[in-house]
């Protein structure tokens, strides 16, 4: 009787104190976090003007020194079908393959952490008109 007799009470000790708890706060300051840090594999050591653009569709590969992630937006001239090629330079091979259709501006979005190295990127055009440009994320 007596170990339930305690087991009672510290059952009802742990019940009145969750819900005196407040379930939020409201406060003028702001908490010290830090939100969207970027990793250590960001961008930071890279000229993001030199590899900017922007640069013909349907023109020559751009070679572009990579630690992280890129994006690459195309602005169309007119209606095409636009097709992005990303290429690993040391290996050859093909590490990024997309394609749009559409008139309007669209951002290839190419969240691959790992792209360290130089890479070549081009984008080509049913119709060869636009532009791309190429921006660090």
């Amino acid at each position: 009787m007596k170990t339930r007799n305690i087991a009672l009470l510290s059952a009802l000790s742990l019940a009145v104190t969750l819900t005196a708890a407040p379930t939020g706060f409201a406060s003028s300051e702001s908490p010290n976090v830090t939100v969207n840090n970027p990793p250590v594999t960001s961008q930071d050591s890279v000229s993001v003007d030199a590899v900017s653009g922007p640069y013909p569709v349907n023109g020559n590969a751009v070679l572009v020194p990579l630690r992280g992630e890129l994006a690459v937006t195309v602005n169309p001239a007119r209606y095409g079908t636009f097709n992005l090629q990303i290429v690993n330079v040391s290996t050859g091979s093909i590490v990024s393959n997309q394609v749009y259709s559409g008139s309007s501006s669209y951002t290839f979005f190419n969240n691959n952490t790992g792209w360290v190295g130089n890479y070549s990127v081009q984008v080509t055009s049913s119709n060869g008109s636009g532009t791309f440009s190429l921006s660090y994320l």
